[in-house]
């Protein structure tokens, strides 16, 4: 899509800070949350909508909140990356391998793992042949299908896992080391909770107007 086909809009996030955004021309209405006390210009020209959306402070705070987490996710991908480089294993696959250690006597299916690691069963099917290639992960037929497989860690998926884990220490505590622990304590229980919603709200996503 050409620069020419796009609108700009322009968002008041915080202070003087000023967030532009490009939104395709045929979108001719820009959702903006009912009952926040938020307020906006529509200036309504050839080229398509443009507008200048005020956030009140809470809305700031919560859009700044995610905003942070998605730079966060990017910086932390791109240095898991360089750590993995080193690895016999990609982060993905540790990933799923580290799931099973939270409970290595239970087994699953592949339609299972799609759901709880919010994958697609092309990536998530690729990831446990190569676990189970590498004899990190066992895989028996259903008793009741045998179409279905049953996966489970294996010893060696333990103590690799493990091994893995003293691997990635080092450079964990130095991301973490200038945070004092009741300071990190406390950060743990805020992820806790946020981590827990999205858990228990995967299917009450408040969906863009259009």
């Amino acid at each position: 899509m050409a620069l020419r086909d796009l609108t700009h809009l322009r968002l008041k996030a915080c202070g003087n800070c000023v967030l532009n955004f490009y939104i395709p021309k045929n979108i001719n209405r820009y959702y903006i949350p009912k009952n926040t006390n938020t307020s906006f210009i529509s200036d309504r020209s050839e080229k398509g909508y443009k507008r200048d959306v005020k956030m009140n402070k809470r809305t700031q705070q919560e859009y700044r909140v995610i905003l942070l987490l998605g730079i966060i996710e990017q910086l932390k991908g791109t240095r898991e990356e360089k750590l993995f480089s080193e690895l016999e294993i990609s982060p993905s696959q540790f990933g799923v391998l580290n799931h099973f250690t939270h409970n290595p006597d239970r087994r699953w299916t592949i339609s299972e793992l799609c759901n709880v690691m919010e994958m697609q069963q092309p990536g998530i099917t690729k990831i446990v042949q190569r676990l189970t290639e590498k004899k990190l992960l066992t895989t028996t037929a259903d008793k009741t299908d045998a179409r279905k497989k049953q996966l489970q860690i294996t010893d060696r998926g333990l103590k690799y896992c493990e091994y893995t884990v003293s691997l990635l220490i080092p450079d964990i505590h130095q991301v973490l080391e200038d945070w004092q622990d009741d300071e990190l304590a406390e950060f743990s229980q805020h992820l806790e909770k946020l981590k827990c919603w999205l858990d228990d709200n995967r299917d009450t996503v408040i969906l863009p107007e259009k």
